[in-house]
């Protein structure tokens, strides 16, 4: 399938516009007990498969090289010998993109040549045929960004305006899906990801007015913005967003005083500014795909990956946009650590800052984020309830 994959892509990019949008492809493939879980809703699921199968999956596929990489576990049931380490697993000289794995230059593919060509042929068609009809239009959505409706994003009518972009991920989540696995404890294991799930989609949309993009195994992708129909307030989509990654860890930490067995989890959250797409590509329903790609959102999900399971870290340009009383509580890097509601009205009430008055009325105090807390409270003991995005 890997290989059938790689090849479509390949003989498809070749095609389509005179190869323009040529691309490549790499391909992780591990093996071993799951569990598949999906918390989507209607057209738009959300599939996630937890365990180390998918996770070691992940690690291969992370490279700039292309090819299809195995496992060791993988290895073994084609009959190669194991090499040992992620790193020897991941190197070029062992992509089996064109390996045969024994069988004869005749033997039967999966998928053929011949059907393959089929397809790309029947892509390039409808993509040219787009292409050569479509009238592209790139607009700012109004502010808040939680009243973006994917549905009528379309590539040609795609909203490109500054924003940021948050990414929060799950520490420690792969060795607790583990754990329950292996202790008989699936149960618990997926309820407690639906409401963290839940509450934390929830938080980003009810709480802080924010947009969800997807969730990427037990990592939230959000994004949210300040200003007008004609401009994007970037100082005070910093701030927002600064406000937006500490709701986050409080809600997460309410999580953990509300759900059995996840006291050892920890969030980590990266945050950065730019200019970004936003629309929907494929066909809607399984065919479909949320699109928000940019640098900024690159670089968040790099900034989360640098960080431990207490630390928020925020990239250059958006530290740059902080008041300095409240940028100097930062590393160099940007990084801060147990940066929740409260540690932030702290610093901001210390710094004599009055900008974060503007950012959503569920922050503006302690007292009020009690309020929500207890709102979430009941949320997430009924898994979340209905405040997901």
């Amino acid at each position: 399938m890997a290989q059938a994959i790689a090849r479509m892509v390949e003989v498809t990019g070749q095609r389509v516009h005179q190869g323009e949008f040529k691309t490549d492809t790499r391909i992780g493939i591990d093996t071993g007990r799951a569990i598949a879980v999906n918390s989507g809703r209607g057209s738009e699921p959300e599939p996630l498969f937890l365990g180390d199968p998918a996770n070691y999956a992940a690690k291969l596929a992370a490279g700039s090289e292309p090819g299809i990489y195995l496992s060791d576990r993988a290895r073994a049931l084609l009959g190669l010998h194991a090499l040992g380490t992620l790193d020897l697993q991941k190197n070029r000289v062992f992509d089996v993109r064109n390996a045969k794995f024994g069988l004869s230059p005749n033997a039967p593919i999966t998928v053929s040549d011949a059907r393959i060509q089929t397809l790309s042929n029947e892509v390039k068609n409808t993509a040219e045929a787009y292409f050569r009809d479509a009238d592209f239009v790139f607009h700012q959505h109004t502010p808040p960004l939680w009243t973006i409706d994917y549905s009528v994003l379309v590539p040609s009518n795609t909203i490109h305006m500054p924003l940021v972009s948050v990414f929060a991920d799950i520490d420690g989540f792969t060795d607790y899906v583990r754990h329950c696995m292996a202790t008989g404890q699936v149960r618990q294991l997926v309820s407690n990801l639906h409401a963290i799930r839940y509450e934390s989609a929830a938080t980003l949309k009810h709480d802080f007015k924010g947009k969800k993009v997807r969730f990427i195994g037990d990592c939230l992708h959000g994004i949210v913005a300040e200003g007008t129909a004609h401009e994007t307030d970037d100082p005070r989509s910093v701030l927002s967003s600064l406000h937006l990654a500490a709701g986050l860890r409080s809600s997460f930490e309410l999580c953990k005083e509300l759900l059995p067995g996840i006291h050892q989890l920890g969030l980590a959250i990266g945050v950065e500014l730019g200019p970004t797409p936003v629309t929907r590509l494929g066909l809607r329903g399984d065919m479909s795909v949320r699109c928000v790609t940019s640098k900024a959102v690159s670089d968040s999900e790099d900034l989360q990956s640098d960080c431990g399971g207490r630390e928020t870290m925020v990239g250059q340009k958006a530290l740059a946009l902080l008041p300095s009383a409240l940028r100097n509580q930062f590393s160099p890097k940007g990084k801060i650590a147990d940066l929740d509601v409260e540690e932030l009205e702290r610093l901001l009430s210390a710094g004599g800052n009055t900008t974060h008055k503007a950012v959503p009325a569920a922050t503006a105090s302690s007292t009020a984020w009690a309020a929500s807390a207890t709102i979430s409270a009941a949320a997430v003991r009924n898994s979340g309830g209905n405040r997901h995005a």
